[in-house]
């Protein structure tokens, strides 16, 4: 159902899928969204599935205000919509589109020939609720003896309870990792036999909603199937936009994730209650690979890890590389990775990566829980540039504890950072569920917690159904941590850095011992700077972040007695700090300059 992309498949459905073929069980998969970006615009479908801000779920009102316009507080949404669109013009595109709601809901019990499927299933995640809620219920008052099952990202935990016992056309709902459950749950509606065994159902008894408890989890993820996307592709095929869309491919090669079983970042709601990691064979995934570009005639991969297991530096990255398939793959990673591992991402494939930054202070990252440092993010943000590979990352602001010093920091980082990877957003930070905020709020004083306003404004339901069903929370604090005038500067500086003339800032090495640094930078100091000798080797020592100690020590290791250098190197690193050629953290040094190879003209540095 709408709203997710119509550029690529749903992976957990087309999993499931493969599932119930290797069990014997029909199944088709029916790409609603398609059907709606056909009849609005393929524009107009991507206002709602990408420009218009995620928690106000736009989506979801489309279809509430359809079914429950009476109940909901309609002007109330439209002048808090109004505030968040960049023109009227979009506001009209987007009303409008409520006109195609009821044509497009009978043209899917068409084209999806509804009435032929014993089980009908929904997936739902984020906007996708109250499109699925809408058709579930006409399919119900049409078809009274259909059977409809939801489940995905939206029906964890209490999340699905919840939807089950607020909408009564609902009848199954699916918890957790359905691999086994959703099998299991269609064998014993074939045989008539209770589902009472089957973990992570939530089902119906005696006119009451009843949870068979957390649902079993995948450990073995070798054995899963390859997903079946042929439907999406059948769809697409005979689609008027199905010409306007290059595809990707959704791939699944692990669950869950390593740092956060370890130490999970604080705001990150993900995972849900299943956040132990399990990946499969670097084999495995070499596989099936191979197979989903043999069988859809596709290179463009899209990983839905939340991170990659490190040991496919050592197996799966090498042998992708040694392939020379030419793939382009999109894989969440976290910032600690090493130049020679950024490298190795771009010769595999991996063309591009949300690396999890977050952040630009250290004190900040900490607060977080995120393992890394300032100048760890800035030089995987080097690297990046240096190997092509393109990083998607966020910047976010207002966590508990944060201090002004933190921003002002970020804000003088980002003038010397000018020639590297922008943020791709910005935002406030969000409280979600199954975060270590929501779980324990008082552990970091937060207070006052309610489900983000938007809900109120979907949701015919109770207060108490709401809170059960809401992914998105808001806090007291949040006003007061997101307006404060250091904030306000460093996203100033960062819609520059988005929108400016970024220059460059390269270093290359001649036959000769100078390395030349070449700045084009705006406020540059200097267009270009050559440093030879000890200059040179303290730079590049600084290629990840040292101490001042461990660079004392460095050079003292370089020059023996030749000179003093206690004496010469502080004046050294500030030239270079000042010049912003390098930045300081603390005792921390980073040199910036980016790797490659361009025409000479020095201009040289004194001691």
């Amino acid at each position: 159902m709408p709203f997710v992309s119509i550029s690529r498949p749903a992976i957990g459905i087309s999993l499931l899928k493969a599932r119930l073929a290797s069990e014997g069980i029909e199944a088709k998969t029916g790409y609603a969204n398609l059907i709606f970006a056909e009849m609005t615009g393929t524009e107009n479908y991507s206002l709602v599935d990408e420009k218009i801000n995620l928690t106000l779920f736009p989506g979801d009102w489309l279809f509430a205000q359809f079914m429950f316009e009476h109940r909901l507080d309609i002007n109330t949404y439209i002048a808090t919509l109004q505030c968040h669109l960049d023109n009227q013009e979009q506001m009209d595109a987007f009303l409008n589109m409520r006109t195609i709601i009821a044509p497009f809901m009978q043209e899917c019990m068409k084209r999806l020939d509804v009435k032929k499927y014993d089980i009908i299933g929904f997936t739902s995640t984020f906007q996708q609720n109250m499109p699925s809620l809408a058709m579930a219920r006409m399919i119900k008052q049409t078809y009274p003896d259909k059977i409809v099952v939801f489940g995905g990202a939206n029906c964890e935990g209490d999340m699905g309870v919840e939807l089950h016992r607020s909408f009564r056309w609902i009848d199954y709902v699916c918890t957790g990792e359905a691999d086994y459950s959703f099998p299991k749950l269609v064998k014993k509606i074939s045989s008539g036999k209770s589902i009472k065994d089957v973990r992570g159902i939530v089902c119906r008894e005696a006119g009451h909603t009843m949870y068979t408890g957390p649902s079993v989890p995948v450990m073995e993820m070798d054995r899963l199937p390859c997903p079946d996307y042929e439907d999406y592709f059948s769809a697409l095929e005979n689609s008027p936009v199905g010409g306007t869309i290059s595809p990707t491919l959704p791939v699944e090669f692990s669950r869950g994730c390593w740092w956060g079983a370890r130490s999970q970042c604080t705001f990150c709601g993900l995972n849900g209650e299943t956040i132990t990691f399990r990946s499969k064979s670097s084999a495995r995934v070499f596989s099936e690979l191979a197979c989903l570009r043999k069988r859809y005639g596709i290179n463009s991969f899209t990983a839905v890890d939340n991170v990659m297991d490190m040991n496919y530096f050592s197996e799966l990255l090498p042998a992708l590389k040694r392939d020379q398939s030419e793939i382009s793959m999109f894989y969440e990673v976290r910032s600690t990775l090493d130049r020679d591992q950024v490298k190795l991402l771009r010769e595999a494939g991996v063309h591009a990566v949300q690396p999890g930054i977050e952040s630009l202070s250290t004190a900040v990252l900490k607060l977080m829980r995120k393992g890394v440092t300032a100048l760890q993010n800035v030089a995987f943000l080097k690297w990046c540039s240096q190997y092509g590979v393109t990083p998607a990352w966020n910047l976010l602001y207002g966590f508990p504890g944060e201090s002004a010093e933190d921003y002002e920091y970020m804000s003088e980082i980002i003038d010397s950072i000018s020639h590297l990877p922008p943020p791709y957003s910005t935002g406030g930070m969000r409280l979600d569920r199954f975060s270590p905020y929501f779980k324990n709020p008082e552990r970091f004083g937060i207070t006052g917690i309610s489900p983000f306003f938007t809900y109120n404004l979907i949701y015919p339901v109770p207060s108490r159904s709401i809170t059960n069903l809401a992914y998105f929370f808001q806090y007291e604090q949040e006003e007061a941590n997101t307006k404060t005038p250091y904030i306000e500067k460093l996203l100033k500086k960062v819609e520059s850095w988005k929108q400016g003339e970024s220059g460059q800032l390269i270093k290359q090495y001649g036959n000769n011992p100078e390395m030349l640094i070449t700045d084009t930078r705006p406020g540059r100091v200097q267009d270009q700077i050559a440093l030879n000798g000890i200059q040179r080797e303290v730079y590049d020592y600084c290629d990840i972040a040292k101490s001042f100690k461990s660079i004392l020590t460095y050079a003292n290791s370089r020059c023996g007695s030749r000179f003093h250098v206690a004496a010469w190197l502080p004046q050294f690193l500030n030239q270079m700090v000042d010049w912003r050629l390098m930045i300081r953290e603390k005792s921390f040094y980073l040199n910036l300059s980016v790797e490659q190879t361009l025409p000479t003209c020095p201009v040289h540095l004194t001691t």
